[in-house]
C-alpha cells in the first residue's frame, strides 16, 4: 500500500528560488529578441498539446504566428482561452553530483500564463506583421516585394499574459 504525498507548491507563475526571477527588463530584452516560443493548450479531449510558435513581444504580451490552415493549435484556443508560454535560451552543461548521470543545464526562460485570443484583419494585426517581419525577415525579404501590407491569408493571436508569470536565469 502507498500513501500519498501532498506536495506544497507556490502559485502557478511564482519561482520557488528568487534568486533566479528576471527583471522586468531582464524579461522584455529576453522575449524581444527570443527566437521562438512554445504553446501549451488544452484540446476538448482534455490532452495537452505544445506547439512551437514565432512571435513578437509587444507591450507586455506575445503575439504569435499560426498557420494559415486551422489544425490542433487554433481548435485547442477555441476550446478554452487559458494557454501558458515558454521560451528559453540554453546554456552550459554541466556535472553537479558525483555520479554520471548528475549532469544538468543552465537556462534562461520565461513561462507566461495567460489567455489567448485570436486577432482579425485589421490595425492590430497589421502593427503585428510589421514588427513580425522586422524581426524574422531580412532586410530584401527574401526578393519579395515589401508593401507593408498584412496578407489575409495569415492568422495571428494575441497572447495576453499580464496576469501570471514565472522567469529563470542562468
Amino acid at each position: 500500500m502507498t500513501t500519498a504525498t501532498t506536495l506544497t507548491l507556490p502559485p502557478r507563475g511564482q519561482l520557488n528560488r528568487a534568486d533566479k526571477v528576471m527583471s522586468a527588463d531582464e524579461v522584455d530584452a529576453f522575449l524581444t529578441t527570443a527566437f521562438c516560443g512554445r504553446t501549451a493548450t488544452i484540446g476538448a479531449d482534455g490532452y495537452p498539446c505544445v506547439a512551437p510558435n514565432l512571435f513578437v513581444w509587444h507591450d507586455s504580451t506575445v503575439f504569435l504566428h499560426t498557420a494559415r490552415r486551422p489544425g490542433h493549435f487554433v481548435a485547442n484556443v477555441g476550446n478554452s482561452d487559458r494557454v501558458s508560454f515558454e521560451s528559453d535560451e540554453p546554456g552550459e552543461v554541466f556535472p553537479y553530483g558525483d555520479i554520471e548521470c548528475d549532469t544538468s543545464v543552465s537556462y534562461r526562460s520565461v513561462v507566461l500564463f495567460g489567455r489567448i485570443r485570436v486577432i482579425d484583419r485589421g490595425e492590430e494585426a497589421a502593427e503585428f506583421f510589421r514588427r513580425f517581419m522586422a524581426k524574422y525577415a531580412p532586410a530584401d525579404s527574401w526578393g519579395r516585394e515589401k508593401d507593408g501590407r498584412c496578407p489575409v491569408r495569415s492568422r495571428w493571436v494575441d497572447l495576453s499574459v499580464r496576469h501570471r508569470m514565472s522567469f529563470s536565469k542562468k
